[in-house]
């Protein structure tokens, strides 16, 4: 009877973590931790960026449809309020989407047409002249040219020196 009690002492005791061996485990995951902290970082710009993208194809398209519907339909980018807003215009001019631009990028609407605004006007039949963002942040620069006529849109995107 005491080889059985002996040897449920000792199972008993195989088990069990000693202090020491936590805190070793604890620190091991702090420091995978602080190593793997930086990159979530670049991740989330990452991610927030990739959407602004989406966001200004989406806006292409959108204005495309509306301006079918409205008598007058453009958007422009506000850089003092870093929105970008699409706005149609029946008897009254309406905001139909805004698109909040990142702190963290630099946004630069160029059309290639006569005016000097950073405006993109629509016709009635969705078209206008080709135009593209400049999205420039501290690594890289992004260029997203749009087609005016048809709405093809093309990425690229450059590491900065």
């Amino acid at each position: 009877m005491n080889v059985h009690c002996s040897a449920s002492r000792t199972i008993g005791r195989q088990l069990a973590f000693t202090l020491v061996e936590m805190l070793v485990v604890l620190v091991l995951m702090g420091l995978i931790a602080a190593a793997i902290a930086p990159n979530l970082a670049g991740t989330t710009h990452r991610t927030q960026l990739d959407q602004l993208i989406a966001e200004l194809i989406d806006l292409d398209a959108q204005a495309r449809v509306s301006a079918s519907v409205h008598k007058a339909c453009y958007f422009e980018y506000d850089d003092l309020q870093e929105q970008i807003v699409l706005r149609v215009i029946d008897e009254q001019a309406v905001d139909v989407q805004t698109i909040n631009v990142p702190r963290f990028v630099t946004v630069e609407l160029e059309e290639i047409s006569e005016q000097s605004a950073p405006v993109v006007v629509f016709d009635r039949l969705g078209h206008t002249f080709d135009y593209s963002y400049t999205i420039i942040l501290e690594e890289e620069t992004i260029r997203l040219s749009v087609n005016g006529l048809t709405g093809w849109h093309e990425v690229v995107r450059e590491v900065n020196p």
